[in-house]
């Protein structure tokens, strides 16, 4: 192959491959991961640096901050409640509501049983023991109650501040919502972009296989061109490019 054929191949070459180049970088470029800014009612979301946060508005972050105000007041109670010490007061208060009852029953059964002659008798005796034994029983339900109304306000206490954090927390989430709202357009704008640019890339990848195989053309036809010879024999002119040697009379001519 001559250097003009050499030369173009090249040239072609070097074009095919800057044209692919250019496409892939489109394609790339088109294809990256570019998450988008968001802002509304909530807030606002901003990306940059390889980060992410999110800003609420000044409503929603004194909303969040009430919320959980509220839920470390609580559990501040919450720490310093006493179950036990509760269940005893309460017990001690069921006790004196129930005390002036307790005694009027007692009472009213040893006039009962005084009236019929069987105070001091072994039947009017057991008939008082089992009163007794019924207030003794009601006493204990009384002590079981107050714990078990003590254990309530606890959890109360630790339900109240669980609901107010997760106040706190569910407007948390809404900032991260945006955040989240923000890659995924983005997210979705990639993959648009890397669906677009299969198209384009495909028609510099064939402009590419043109160029090359116009410039291999070229390489071949000026490889193969060989130097000019000097054609024998008439013209339109009327005369010779040369010599015709060897040749046969030609009367139209008058030579040979």
């Amino acid at each position: 192959m001559s250097f003009a054929g050499i030369a173009a191949a090249a040239a072609g070459s070097i074009i095919s491959g800057s044209m692919q180049k250019s496409a892939a970088n489109k394609a790339a470029k088109s294809a990256e991961f570019n998450p988008y800014n968001v802002s509304g009612g909530v807030g606002s979301a901003t990306f940059g640096n390889g980060t992410a946060s999110y800003q609420l508005s000044p409503e929603y972050q004194a909303l969040r901050n009430q919320f959980l105000g509220s839920a470390q007041g609580t559990m501040g109670a919450y720490n310093a409640y006493d179950p036990q010490q509760a269940a005893q007061q309460l017990y001690g208060q069921l006790g004196q509501l129930s005390a002036p009852g307790e005694a009027q029953a007692r009472s009213s059964m040893e006039n009962r049983l005084f009236a019929q002659g069987r105070l001091g008798t072994t039947g009017g005796q057991q008939q008082f023991g089992n009163l007794l034994q019924a207030q003794n029983l009601a006493g204990v339900g009384r002590e079981v109650q107050s714990f078990n109304m003590a254990q309530d306000v606890q959890n109360q206490l630790l339900g109240r501040a669980m609901q107010s954090a997760q106040g706190g927390a569910a407007i948390d989430q809404m900032g991260q919502g945006l955040i989240g709202m923000g890659s995924d357009l983005g997210g979705r704008q990639s993959s648009a972009g890397a669906y677009a640019a299969q198209f384009p890339w495909q028609a510099a990848q064939n402009q590419s296989d043109a160029t090359s195989a116009f410039f291999s053309n070229i390489a071949s036809k000026v490889g193969s061109a060989q130097t000019p010879q000097p054609q024998y024999g008439p013209m339109a002119g009327g005369y010779l490019t040369g010599p015709q040697l060897n040749s046969p009379y030609t009367p139209q001519y008058g030579i040979y």
